[in-house]
C-alpha cells in the first residue's frame, strides 16, 4: 500500500473526481473536501477513497467516498435539502462471540 495523499487545505469538487489510485488523508492533516451539487466520484475502492470527513451540498442522493484502515465504507444520503457532513467511518476488527446458549457442552458416550 502506498503512502496517502496529504490534504492540508480545502478541496471543492464540482465535477467528477476519479479516485484512480490512492487514499486522500484529510483526517490527519486538517484538510477539507466539499462536493458541490454537481460533484461526484468514480472508481472509489479500498485502494482509493478519503480517510476523513467529506461535505456534500445539494439536493441529490450521494454516496460518500470515505473509508478507514485501508477499507472503503459505503455511507450515503438520499435527496437531502441541506449541506451534509459525514465524518470518516471507523474500521475495527472484532472477534465473533457466541451467546451462552451456544457454548460448548460436553457429552458422555456410553
Amino acid at each position: 500500500m502506498s503512502a496517502p495523499f496529504e490534504l492540508l487545505g480545502a478541496l471543492d469538487i464540482s465535477g467528477i473526481s476519479d479516485f484512480y489510485q490512492g487514499v486522500v488523508d484529510n483526517d490527519n492533516f486538517g484538510g477539507s473536501i466539499n462536493f458541490s451539487a454537481t460533484g461526484g466520484h468514480i472508481n472509489t475502492s479500498d485502494l482509493s477513497h478519503v480517510d476523513g470527513g467529506v461535505h456534500k451540498t445539494g439536493l441529490n442522493s450521494f454516496t460518500y467516498p470515505i473509508g478507514d484502515g485501508g477499507y472503503y465504507r459505503l455511507a450515503g444520503t438520499s435527496n437531502s435539502d441541506q449541506k451534509v457532513f459525514i465524518n470518516q467511518s471507523s474500521f475495527t476488527k472484532t472477534q465473533p462471540t457466541l451467546p451462552s446458549r451456544f457454548t460448548r457442552r460436553r457429552f458422555r458416550s456410553y
